[in-house]
């Protein structure tokens, strides 16, 4: 970003910022997979009627009467009632896959991931859990990951325009039980100077 201070003004202008627009891009991707997703549901309520040799009727018999017939066996399907067909007539729907849309949709989303340095569980808001895992290790991802950004960019934005200086705090509560354990072991011990305990303490509850 860049400041000005015409006029006294202060501002910080994002336009020429090309992380934007790949992400923009990204986003842009996202909404056409679910337009076309959009478009696959509505047809998927559409109902074909197979009927064996309708061509062949439809020559021998007038037409508006195997159209009528046709007509009034969709509308009975979609009103749930019972239905007369040929035996080797078919009704079928269009079937919506969403396997290829959630493939495509996680794909982008890790190229997100990658572009803001963050970790995939932070973009698609689903935490990695298990039986082997408890999603802590993408917390602490997420906790890094947005700790450079405001490094990088709200931290310098909030001094330049405001003269504030603000610190960033992770709401951790397996940190805060370790540091529990931890603070007793600090406060006794007479081998540690206590200028240096505490710069150990504001180092770990920075």
């Amino acid at each position: 970003g860049n400041n000005s201070n015409d006029n006294n003004v202060k501002y910080f202008d994002f336009r020429n910022f090309q992380k934007t627009d790949i992400l923009k891009e990204y986003a842009r991707k996202i909404y056409e997979i679910l337009e076309d997703l959009d478009k696959n549901l509505k047809l998927s309520k559409v109902i074909q009627y197979k009927g064996k040799n309708l061509r062949e009727l439809i020559s021998k018999r007038e037409a508006q009467d195997i159209i009528n017939q046709v007509k009034a066996v969709i509308e009975g399907m979609k009103n749930g009632k019972s239905i007369l067909i040929d035996r080797e007539d078919e009704l079928l729907n269009i079937k919506v896959e969403v396997e290829a849309t959630e493939k495509n949709i996680n794909s982008i989303n890790q190229m997100i991931a990658r572009t803001v340095k963050l970790p995939l569980s932070y973009i698609n808001g689903k935490l990695t859990t298990g039986i082997s895992t408890t999603g802590e290790s993408d917390e602490l991802a997420i906790d890094r990951g947005i700790k450079y950004y405001f490094a990088s960019i709200w931290k310098p934005i909030i001094k330049e325009l405001f003269g504030d200086e603000i610190s960033y705090r992770v709401n951790n509560w397996r940190r805060l039980e370790a540091i529990s354990s931890l603070l007793p072991i600090l406060e006794t011990t007479t081998l540690i100077d206590e200028k240096i305990k505490e710069k150990m303490l504001e180092g770990i509850f920075e």
